[in-house]
């Protein structure tokens, strides 16, 4: 191994660890879906831009279904 191919491995090895350590392992986990929770503030304050758009998606969601009338046409 001559000593261009060890530093390219040396950056390549300290670039891989600097990205890794920079991004998040886990993700947020989603508060209870309630009044409180749902509001705009409340949901603003959750960080992780997806885990923010799933606890918004389900804020929408929340409640029972009634499915509407069959109609016959």
């Amino acid at each position: 191994m001559n000593i261009k191919q060890f530093v390219f491995l040396t950056l390549v090895a300290a670039s891989t660890a600097l990205i890794s350590a920079c991004s998040p392992d886990t993700p947020q986990a989603l508060p209870a879906v309630n009044e409180a929770n749902c509001a705009p503030e409340a949901i603003a304050k959750i960080k992780d831009k997806g885990t923010r758009q799933e606890f918004a998606s389900q804020c929408v969601r929340r409640g029972t279904f009634v499915p509407s009338p069959e109609k016959k046409w």
